[in-house]
Parts: C-alpha cells; sequence; structure tokens
C-alpha cells in the first residue's frame, strides 16, 4: 500500500474521497450566485482551481493510497472565497490564507491523515512571505447540528495546533500563526540536534587510558545554560 500527498490539480476534482466535492462551491461563490439556474458548479469550481493554480499557487492537497484520492485539503486567498461573506467572524486577517474544508473518507479516519494535510498545507505556505497565518472558519461543538460538511470541526482545528482567534457560539475563526510554529520548529531541531551530536573523542595527549567523563559531555552536548539547567558540580576526589 503506497500513500502519498499530491498538489491538488485539475485531474484530481473528478475522483476526489467525496465525489460531491469536485462540484462545491459553497467556499468560491457567494451565496446569491450559487443559486443561479445558469450556474453550473463542477464548472466554477473547476475553473477557480485553474485560476488559482496559474495566478496564485498551490491551493490544496490531496491524499492517494495506491493512487485512489482518500482525503484533500482546499485553501486560498479570502479575495478568492467568496462565501466566506456569509460567516459572522469574518473578514479574515489580511495577512492569512483561508483553510476552507478537509475531508477524509471515513474508512480511512483517525489514522493522521487530517492532520499530515494541515502540515502540508503549513510547509507550503511558509515559503510565501505574504502569508503569516493560516486562518479557517471552524463549527463549534455546540453548533454541530448547525454545520456544513465544508466546515471544519473547531475540535480538529485545536487539535493540530490552531487557537481561537475570534469566538463565536457557532462559527469562531481559527487561527495558526506560520512564524511561530517554524521558530518552534527551528529550535525543536537546534535541541536534538545537540543531543543527538557525536560525543568527542579524546585527544592524543590524554593518552590511551583517559577516561572522558560521560557525565560531563552529556551536560555540554544538551546544552543546559540554554535549557534553564544548570549542571551539579563534580564531587571532588579525595
Amino acid at each position: 500500500m503506497v500513500r502519498r500527498i499530491e498538489r491538488l490539480t485539475l485531474d484530481h476534482l473528478p475522483a476526489l474521497a467525496l465525489p460531491a466535492c469536485a462540484a462545491c462551491v459553497h467556499w468560491q461563490l457567494d451565496a446569491v450566485r450559487r443559486t443561479r439556474p445558469d450556474v453550473v458548479p463542477s464548472v466554477e469550481k473547476a475553473a477557480w482551481v485553474s485560476t488559482l493554480l496559474r495566478d496564485w499557487g498551490q491551493c490544496g492537497a490531496v491524499v492517494t493510497i495506491d493512487g485512489e484520492p482518500v482525503a484533500h485539503a482546499m485553501w486560498g486567498p479570502a479575495s478568492h472565497l467568496l462565501g466566506l461573506a456569509s460567516y459572522p467572524t469574518t473578514p479574515v486577517s489580511p495577512d492569512a490564507v483561508v483553510l476552507t474544508n478537509i475531508f477524509v473518507h471515513p474508512e480511512h479516519r483517525n489514522a493522521g491523515l487530517g492532520r499530515q494535510l494541515v502540515r502540508a498545507m503549513a510547509k507550503e505556505m511558509i515559503k510565501r512571505k505574504d502569508v503569516r497565518a493560516i486562518e479557517s472558519i471552524a463549527f463549534s461543538p455546540t453548533a454541530a447540528n448547525k454545520a456544513s460538511r465544508c466546515v471544519i470541526p473547531q475540535d480538529f482545528l485545536l487539535a493540530v495546533g490552531f487557537s481561537t482567534h475570534r469566538p463565536h457560539s457557532c462559527y469562531p475563526r481559527m487561527r495558526m500563526d506560520l512564524r511561530t510554529t517554524l521558530s518552534l520548529r527551528e529550535e525543536l531541531e537546534q535541541v536534538l540536534d545537540r543531543i543527538l551530536r557525536p560525543l568527542p573523542k579524546p585527544s592524543p595527549e590524554s593518552g590511551s587510558g583517559a577516561r572522558v567523563s560521560l557525565r560531563g559531555l552529556t551536560h555540554q552536548s544538551l546544552g543546559h545554560q540554554s535549557l534553564g539547567h544548570q549542571a551539579p558540580p563534580e564531587r571532588e576526589t579525595p
């Protein structure tokens, strides 16, 4: 079984894990235009994806297993998401890109695919100098009976690193600050690098029988001063 995370393209739309997503324009069009008889949702959705890929950049990710899509996420700039106007906690922040929806096929839930999609989005958005955060409209646990399948549960967003940016009884706006996330990741990588760094070899002057204090090296490699700890003093040899 081969699992991959791929950039969303027009070729993915007809085969999305939930086929109705290929023709869903809940976020792409405003409420009035969505009801017009001359609007073909699948055409509008394809046009939206095509425009963003051409003029803006990656606007989604798809998890495939053996080539079959089993989960996906979509996102984009607020200026291309007219459906946001229907929610009371908008407009979103000008420095944020909007995560609109995540769907995981029921047979593949509870396997971390949703978290992987959020991570893939964050990794892509960090590359953009004009984006500082990801925001998303969520539905709260008390509003589950009013939720659209196009809106992400608040509990899920909290679990993957979002915080409540603008509270609301039904549709809170959530936010993940990408710069903070990147900074924490870099600090963690630096700490791990110090921990995993190979121990230095004894110098020739110390002789072949010289003993190296592992205790002292451990404290040095862990960088206790930067972590707020002090190494205990060595006991004097009588």
